[in-house]
Parts: C-alpha cells; sequence; structure tokens
C-alpha cells in the first residue's frame, strides 16, 4: 500500500512537471516551394504556398505555410493554445478545415530568422445527426488532402499573444481549386 502511494506521488510530481515544460516549436522548414501569398508586420512574416493553383479530385492537395519572426530580438516567446496558426478552408459557404486549437497556455520560443513550418491538415468535426454526416466521416478518415471538385477559399492565421500584444492575430489568405 505505501509503495503504491509513493508511486502515485512520484507519477504526478513528474505529469506536473511535464506539463508545465516551456516547449519550442521543432516544425522547422524543410523544403521550398512555389510563394503564392505572404504578409508581415514589424515582428512576424507568413508566407503561403502551393504546389499549384489547380488540383485534380484524385490529388492529394499539397500547401502549407511558414511564420517567421522577424523582430529585434534574437528570440521571441509567444503563449497560446495549440497549435498557435492553422487553417480555414470553406468552399460556397461549407468549411472543410477549421482552425482548431487546444485551449492549454503554452508558451513557445521563436529564433529570429527561423521558418516554422504548417502543412495543411485536415481538422473540423460534425453532427452524426447531419445529412451529410456520412460524406463527413469519409473526409476526415482519409488520410490524403483530397478535396471534393469546387473553388476553395483558404485562410491562415495566427492565436497568439506575446509580452507586447494582448492578441496578435495575422492572416493570409488564397483561393485553389480542385476540378
Amino acid at each position: 500500500m505505501r509503495r503504491n502511494l509513493l508511486l502515485l506521488t512520484m507519477l504526478f510530481f513528474v505529469f506536473t512537471l511535464s506539463s508545465c515544460q516551456k516547449e519550442d516549436n521543432v516544425s522547422i522548414i524543410a523544403r521550398e516551394g512555389r510563394q503564392v501569398a505572404e504578409t508581415s508586420d514589424e515582428n512576424f512574416k507568413i508566407i503561403l504556398y502551393s504546389e499549384k493553383d489547380s488540383y485534380s479530385d484524385k490529388e492529394e492537395v499539397d500547401i502549407w505555410a511558414t511564420i517567421e519572426y522577424i523582430g529585434s530580438k534574437d528570440t521571441i516567446d509567444i503563449y497560446s493554445g495549440e497549435p498557435y496558426a492553422g487553417f480555414n478552408v470553406k468552399s460556397e459557404g461549407v468549411e472543410f478545415i477549421s482552425f482548431m486549437r487546444l485551449t492549454l497556455l503554452k508558451t513557445t520560443t521563436l529564433k529570429k530568422g527561423v521558418a516554422y513550418e504548417f502543412p495543411l491538415q485536415k481538422s473540423g468535426g460534425f453532427s452524426e445527426d447531419d445529412e451529410d454526416a456520412d460524406f463527413w466521416r469519409d473526409f476526415y478518415s482519409e488520410e490524403e488532402m483530397l478535396f471534393p471538385i469546387g473553388e476553395y477559399q483558404l485562410t491562415f492565421l495566427t492565436d497568439f499573444y506575446t509580452d507586447d500584444s494582448v492578441d496578435f492575430q495575422l492572416s493570409v489568405e488564397y483561393q485553389f481549386e480542385v476540378r
């Protein structure tokens, strides 16, 4: 009994300490591509990449974004949920991908001059009562980034704050087609 109590106490401390760690973003860009949009301010630059503007409905959509800290310091700490940036993708008013994040508070250190990559990934949800539930179940369970035929409005946006700002948001938009 005493040994179980000691083991539980040790596990509690390990989980507590690991959940309070300051994590560095490790998804540093490793590839180049065709730049389709860019925006920046005095501290951050966002670049959006897409292999092409038009994809077939059997072809994986290859879109990604990078965030780079360009401010005056060597590093900057940002505070956010997880992740601190993501995508929204809509077609004809229907949201296919929504920027969903965990609402925990995480500190991430970004290094000046380093581009951090965010690939387009499926995220979102649906109701089992929805008349299109079978479509959405298939869409989200498919690992490949396949979309039905249509025109899509993509937004890449950030959602974090720094020591200097209450709420920092920067976004970039792009349109692509699936034929």
